[in-house]
């Protein structure tokens, strides 16, 4: 079973006409789209077009669309309190990093993450319905990666990665574990990091551990288990436990690679996943802005991707964080930071841990180090 093209006809009329009225309110301009009216302009017309027109096949992909698009408007509702629960966790990820640098391992890490682009979304939800059906499958698609966090480790070694993901596991969804106890207790007695000229928050972390449990779903060992293509990474679905107190069910994908697999993803020969291009050409020309009016080209076009900051076309950026441990032999140490491109340059002096330090960078930052 495949998209009919009266199918395509109706989801992308239908997705047109979402644009439109988003335009037509005003919530829809060139610095900041608001993707969540959109998906419920998409909801409404879609709940009430005429789709028993549509064939028994396509009804049966149509019915699963819809199921999850509603899922889709809910998560969308949350989407503020989402993207902070990604950068709470990406914070938890970088203690971790810091105690395993001190305590087991040196390597660079780069931490990112990000939100899935809209119209990648309803892509992903009208693949797994085609998909789902085809293995008579009748319940609404789950994505569960529309918020992402990916781990990037300097050290190729296979075995380095899958040692540090079975830590970061074992502290996030077992707090049980000994990885969970020795992290703690270093969390609360460590003073000696710094960023941005404060104090790591050491309470935070302790508390976010306490108050928030995850477990873990979807595992996909692509680094014992490569794809014929070469791609190769560890990842798997973590998703809030029912009992916490705050986002209940909130999950998100966790992927962890060397630099070698990730340059192999991005720009080799597993950059070019046949199983992702028959995708893509499956739902191509579907969900697109046709409406190029009051400089929405910006948008779809390559020269301006920053431009569409809230995520409608391209994944939506959240952090990243660059940490790297470096042992010098300096008593102290200078910092420049510029939080934006629009922000005043901030000065902090503070002294180094001794014999030792561990430097967190990300593209905003410049470190100074001096006798």
């Amino acid at each position: 079973m495949g998209i009919s093209e009266n199918l395509r006809n109706f989801l992308a009329d239908a997705f047109d006409r979402a644009i439109a009225k988003t335009i037509r309110d005003g919530k829809l301009n060139l610095r900041q789209p608001d993707v969540l009216a959109i998906v419920e302009n998409l909801n409404e017309f879609l709940v009430k077009a005429h789709a028993h027109e549509l064939s028994v096949s396509d009804r049966k992909i149509f019915d699963l669309f819809l199921s999850s698009l509603q899922m889709t408007v809910r998560h969308r509702r949350l989407t503020m309190v989402s993207t902070t629960m990604v950068s709470h966790i990406i914070d938890v990820l970088r203690y971790i990093i810091l105690w395993q640098n001190e305590s087991l391992c040196r390597y660079d890490v780069k931490v990112t993450s990000r939100r899935k682009g809209l119209t990648s979304e309803l892509n992903k939800i009208l693949i797994k319905s085609v998909e789902q059906l085809n293995e008579n499958i009748i319940t609404p698609p789950v994505i569960r990666d529309r918020f992402g966090i990916r781990v990037i480790i300097s050290d190729d070694s296979n075995k380095t990665l899958l040692e540090f993901v079975r830590i970061v596991i074992a502290i996030l969804t077992n707090s049980d574990s000994s990885e969970f106890k020795e992290f703690r207790k270093w969390v609360k007695n460590s003073t000696n990091f710094r960023y941005g000229g404060e104090q790591l928050d050491s309470l935070f972390v302790t508390e976010f551990l306490d108050n928030y449990h995850f477990y873990m779903t979807y595992v996909k060992d692509y680094v014992r288990y490569p794809k014929p293509s070469g791609y190769q990474t560890w990842q798997c679905t973590l998703e809030v436990d029912a009992t916490s107190k705050n986002l209940a069910g909130f999950k998100f994908e966790f992927q962890a690679r060397t630099s070698a697999m990730h340059r192999m993803a991005e720009i080799g020969a597993a950059s070019h996943d046949d199983y992702k291009r028959l995708h893509e050409e499956l739902v191509s020309g579907i969900f697109e802005i046709r409406d190029y009016s009051d400089g929405l080209v910006f948008f779809e076009g390559p020269e301006f991707p920053d431009l569409d900051l809230d995520g409608l076309t391209v994944p939506a950026h959240i952090l990243s964080r660059h940490i790297s441990p470096h042992v010098v032999e300096r008593t102290s140490w200078m910092r420049i930071e510029t939080l934006s491109t629009m922000s005043p340059t901030r000065l902090t002096w503070y002294t180094k841990p001794k014999n030792s330090a561990l430097i967190e960078l990300n593209s905003l930052v410049l470190w100074l180090l001096f006798e």
